[in-house]
């Protein structure tokens, strides 16, 4: 197995002025940056850069839909925002509810905050094998194996929600979006 390892880091290891004003970031070098991911499986950021793409809008992130991100986190100081990653979970047999449930189907509960990862789960015999729900915004499902759930996937408003290699084992309903 071969490790590369590629950065880009500034002198003072800010990606950004004081202010968090990126102006001197060109397009066009944006671009490049996008041409040379496609050379790697995976691409790791730190919070401060995850948040400054999702407020550039729906153009960046939709250019980053294929690419597999890891987003690092010490902690997160906007209130109600959170960056939550699930990995290596097991939940098997959760007949009522989720192996996995982001955000909250309440009518009083806010979302579980966005940038969430699940990646590398594995869900047997849930109702639902993973869901994202009330407004939590830019999720990844990544490399989650789900086995006969009654249903898999439930997305029911996750806006940018990005599913990828997930396994499906199931003669059940399927996902929903």
């Amino acid at each position: 197995m071969m490790i590369t390892i590629e950065m880009a880091c500034s002198i003072n290891g800010l990606i950004a002025t004081e202010d968090g004003n990126e102006d001197f970031l060109s397009y066009r070098g944006w671009e490049i940056m996008l041409e040379s991911l496609k050379e790697y499986d995976v691409l790791i950021w730190g919070r401060k850069t995850w948040e400054n793409i999702i407020s550039w809008g729906e153009e960046y992130l939709n250019d980053l839909k294929d690419i597999n991100i890891i987003i690092l986190s010490e902690t997160s100081k906007k209130q109600d925002e959170f960056l939550n990653v699930f990995s290596q979970n097991y939940a098997k047999c959760s007949r009522r509810g989720a192996g996995l449930g982001l955000g909250n189907t309440g009518s009083t509960h806010d979302e579980s905050g966005y940038g969430n990862i699940a990646y590398e789960n594995h869900f047997i015999g849930c109702k639902y094998g993973v869901t994202v729900a009330r407004g939590t915004k830019y999720t990844q499902l990544i490399k989650n194996k789900i086995e006969e759930c009654s249903y898999t996937i439930y997305i029911n408003d996750g806006p940018y929600t990005v599913q990828k290699d997930n396994i499906i084992i199931s003669k059940k309903k399927g996902m929903i979006e």
